[in-house]
């Protein structure tokens, strides 16, 4: 099977941690007891409470309750879609955990949004350095980096769009070569028009200018025409990181299902996973010659990348897991579904990407 290495969550996890499905199942263990726990988040059982104890083979029904000015998306156990109504209704076998999903609303934070470099799909990412290359997760440099400045890490970005620990202080380098490029890739549940672009970035090439003709940077695939902008830097040592506002305003496109992209058993035909394909967002920043490498065959420096911020006066509704006051952001690509698994029997293992790392779930 296919081993896939990178991006991303709302909590970095740097371990792999093992944990058995049964195929078509999620988080729950099924055993031989007679009662199972079953949890709801962002809704309620049918007797309006949150959880409760059930025998084996007892139908219980969920309902979401959706938050005003949202949308209900769909109900998982963990990265498994269960359904897509509301109201679901299903036989307890296991303990198990439900979560309504929403989309738009005021559960949704407005204001700023924060999309870590490390967190993204680094398959096809290569770039180089001034002593050799770096692609895939070995791009990723900082907190555990001896060669980079204490201070350049004292300024990566270290807190997800609710301020809560995220990275710990990680960026994407190697950003160097001509035609070098890094996409960012996420999800919106609605169109935003008139954001604003801010990049974090670093610089090891001392003070550089970036104006279109040196990076280009497209959203949705089209490019920006901005005002040039200075990155702040040491020579030869990467200096602090900081935001740099781009003058030209983009707009996002609304998170829609576009069609089916299931994980199925290649044996069974069984589906896994359901993984809905969706409307995606990427913006790309793509770097050309210039002089901010001199010495060097070829000479083409460029940033390091921490992070892009998207802010906006209005509401950004990316889909939400959970609602109201416990409703954490999908603010991110997510690494899309998971997309590959292993065998072992029956048993099921699913890979997913959590942080920079596989994680065998």
């Amino acid at each position: 099977m296919k081993k896939t290495v990178s991006t991303i969550i709302t909590a970095l996890a740097l371990v792999l941690v093992p944990t058995v499905f049964a195929v078509g199942c999620g988080d729950g263990d099924k055993n031989d007891a007679d009662t199972f726990k079953v949890t709801v988040v962002g809704g309620t059982l049918s007797d309006g409470e949150t959880s409760g104890e059930f025998e084996a083979g007892t139908e219980v029904t969920v309902t979401a309750t959706v938050p005003e000015g949202q949308t209900f998306v769909n109900w998982t156990e963990g990265q498994t879609i269960l359904s897509t109504s509301a109201e679901y209704t299903f036989e307890v076998e296991y303990d198990i955990t439900l979560t309504a999903n929403f989309s738009g609303g005021a559960a949704a934070q407005s204001g700023l949004w924060i999309l870590e470099a490390e967190a993204m799909n680094l398959d096809d990412f290569y770039g180089v350095g001034m002593s050799g290359g770096g692609q895939q997760d070995g791009a990723i440099q900082g907190a555990t980096d001896n060669n980079i400045p204490q201070a350049a890490k004292d300024t990566l970005n270290k807190t997800d769009s609710k301020g809560q620990p995220y990275n710990a202080g990680y960026f994407v380098g190697f950003f160097n070569g001509d035609g070098t490029s890094f996409t960012f890739t996420f999800e919106s549940s609605q169109a935003v028009e008139d954001a604003t672009l801010i990049l974090r970035l670093g610089s090891e090439h001392g003070d550089m200018t970036f104006d279109p003709e040196i990076l280009t940077i497209k959203v949705n695939g089209v490019e920006l025409d901005y005002e040039p902008f200075t990155v702040t830097g040491e020579v030869n040592s990467y200096g602090e990181f900081a935001d740099y506002e781009i003058s030209t305003k983009i707009d996002l496109l609304a998170n829609e299902v576009t069609g089916d992209d299931s994980l199925k058993d290649p044996d069974t035909g069984e589906v896994i996973i359901d993984r809905p394909v969706r409307t995606q967002n990427t913006i790309e920043l793509i770097l050309h010659k210039n002089n901010y490498w001199a010495g060097n065959n070829d000479p083409t420096g460029g940033p390091g990348i921490d992070c892009i911020k998207i802010e906006a006066d209005s509401e950004i509704g990316y889909t939400t897991i959970g609602s109201g006051e416990n409703a954490q952001p999908k603010d991110y690509w997510l690494g899309g579904w998971p997309e590959d698994y292993e065998k072992d029997g029956d048993e099921i293992f699913i890979l997913e990407r959590v942080g920079y790392v596989e994680k065998r779930s």
